[in-house]
């Protein structure tokens, strides 16, 4: 057998090699660590969980949001509050108010500007400089980036893949933090994330390939 050959850093070479032989696939299952926080000498919420990840092209899934956020109508936006309301501001003093029509429409206005004017949808990372494709064997890997940037050299070689996740469950829970606070979210991120549910390429997640991943 020759020599396996890749941009991926030694320690990140059998799983660049796993991946190039699994991204054929419609789906990948695996298992991954999330990293949890510290807090006071202890982790939180570093589950072990179990993830399907459908491999997918981001610029497609990028072209069916600009669909949908066209095809949505004003009535549209009314119908997708249902009530939802957010905080008015991020004081302690802050209020909850409801989340308006003209919120929403702003909202989809916005996101399609954006998307229309992103220019490169090859990729979802803002900082694809950062970043080259993964190559096996001089042969590139779909859906499989390694990291080249200069901000976090300790991570140069790492890789991650990228999809679309439409399955997740926890096999062993970490510990839950019992200091943690609900989230207090503002009124416009509460009429953003209405709109954004509803969009394909917002289901795009990425996972460094460590913690515990492990191709099923």
């Amino acid at each position: 057998m020759s020599k396996l050959t890749s941009n991926a850093n030694p320690e990140s070479i059998a799983q660049a090699f796993a991946l190039s032989r699994a991204v054929g696939r419609k789906t990948l299952t695996f298992t991954y660590k999330k990293s949890g926080k510290v807090k006071g000498g202890q982790v939180f919420g570093d589950d072990l969980r179990l993830y399907t990840l459908k491999i997918v092209d981001y610029g497609s899934l990028v072209e069916e949001s600009k669909t949908i956020l066209r095809n949505l109508t004003d009535n549209d936006c009314a119908n997708l509050i249902a009530g939802a309301e957010g905080y008015d501001s991020r004081k302690k003093a802050a209020n909850l108010v409801p989340v308006t029509v003209e919120m929403v429409i702003a909202v989809r206005d916005e996101m399609l500007l954006k998307l229309d004017t992103a220019g490169d949808t090859t990729n979802s990372s803002t900082k694809q400089d950062h970043y080259e494709p993964l190559v096996v064997n001089d042969k590139t890997v779909n859906c499989c980036r390694v990291y080249v940037g200069e901000k976090k050299p300790s991570d140069v070689g790492s890789v991650y893949i990228s999809g679309v996740c439409v399955d997740s469950e926890t096999l062993v829970e970490g510990a839950k933090d019992p200091n943690a606070k609900a989230p207090r979210r503002l009124v416009g991120t509460v009429a953003k994330n209405l709109v954004g549910k509803l969009l394909p390429h917002n289901g795009w997640v990425t996972f460094k390939v460590s913690n515990g991943f492990n191709l099923i």
